[in-house]
């Protein structure tokens, strides 16, 4: 995290977020850590740009992310194929119901899918041409996907 992060301001806008009572509020670990908040509402993220980091320090980071909140996301921005299933094996270990794990990356985009059929509670979609993130499935992509298999 850069030297000029605004931990203030950061305070300021999640308690502005949990006033207004949303289902569920996506937090950096970090910022959680950092501000030493706690809260069933949240999704404590962590995401991995430069490496596929090991199982452990995966499953040790979401261990670590439960304690701070509900959900634990963790995003994986792998290289090769192996290291975009990695994210996949965290649902033998952990609660799947308490876990969003997938890749990043448009060739990725099916790990989001099986997150899903693993038991991840949720995954981020979007309007059709309105991704935020490289794979981000369409939302009638997911609602395919949840009538044809998850139904």
């Amino acid at each position: 995290m850069s030297e000029d992060y605004d931990l203030q301001k950061a305070r300021t806008v999640l308690k502005e977020a949990v006033r207004l009572k949303p289902k569920f509020i996506d937090v950096e670990l970090y910022t959680l850590e950092k501000l030493g908040f706690r809260a069933g509402s949240v999704i404590a993220s962590v995401h991995y740009m430069s490496e596929t980091p090991s199982r452990e320090t995966m499953l040790n980071d979401a261990k670590k992310a439960m304690k701070f909140a509900s959900i634990a996301k963790l995003v994986v921005y792998p290289e090769d194929f192996k290291g975009s299933i990695m994210p996949l094996s965290l649902y033998k270990f952990l609660r799947p119901e308490k876990l969003v794990a997938f890749s990043a990356g448009r060739e990725w985009k099916f790990t989001r899918f099986l997150a899903l059929i693993l038991g991840s509670p949720l995954t981020y979609c979007s309007l059709p041409g309105q991704a935020v993130a490289p794979g981000q499935p369409t939302i009638d992509e997911v609602l395919v996907l949840l009538e044809e298999v998850l139904s």
